[in-house]
């Protein structure tokens, strides 16, 4: 019987119709399983990852956005089966938890404040004049902390508006909340950095 079984294995392996049901039960399989946990975090992350590392940056900064998306990614993944479509778009849903996310990474940086005013990122070559280069680095590390002290509604707005170049409308998608309140809490931080630096 073991020799039956072997060949009719054979045979249907080597039926082209075969080959193309098992295919398409497979894929069946997968989307009554993605349909039952929820979102379909692989084609979220395909439309919306430019989105994620954007809110991140906007809080966290540019050298830590990475990390904290990838935080998120994860996040969505697991509560995947919490999405509702009924309680808005995709891009909300993962916009809300990278907001969250990345708050609570900031938080933890605050509570660490070595870590707040790392080395800047450099743009273009180094000044030959060493002087020029501590100068630079000192600025871009008063920046940080005057930044980093404002409060997080302020800096996500002065972030997405001033470092990002977000329009106010993109920025309050961002933020999630209205354009009138991301150009008020923008003016507030703006005017909050130029007393901290002055």
């Amino acid at each position: 019987m073991d020799t039956m079984t072997t060949d009719t294995d054979a045979l249907l392996a080597n039926d082209p119709s075969f080959n193309d049901i098992c295919d398409a039960r497979r894929d069946d399989a997968i989307a009554h399983m993605e349909a039952a946990s929820g979102l379909d975090v692989t084609a979220a992350y395909r439309t919306h990852a430019r989105l994620v590392v954007a809110v991140c940056k906007s809080i966290v900064g540019r050298r830590d956005a990475e990390d904290v998306a990838q935080v998120v990614w994860l996040l969505a993944h697991r509560s995947r089966a919490s999405y509702s479509p009924a309680a808005g778009t995709v891009a909300t849903w993962l916009g809300r938890i990278a907001r969250n996310a990345a708050l609570d990474a900031w938080r933890r940086a605050r509570s660490r404040p070595e870590e707040l005013i790392a080395s800047g990122d450099d743009h273009g070559a180094e000044s030959p004049d060493p002087v020029d280069a501590i100068d630079r680095r000192r600025d871009v590390a008063a920046m940080r902390a005057a930044l980093a002290a404002l409060p997080a509604a302020q800096r996500e707005a002065v972030t997405l508006m001033h470092l990002d170049e977000h329009h106010h409308a993109d920025a309050a998608r961002i933020a999630g909340c209205e354009p009138g309140a991301v150009r008020v809490r923008s003016h507030r931080g703006l005017a909050a950095l130029r007393e901290a630096l002055a």
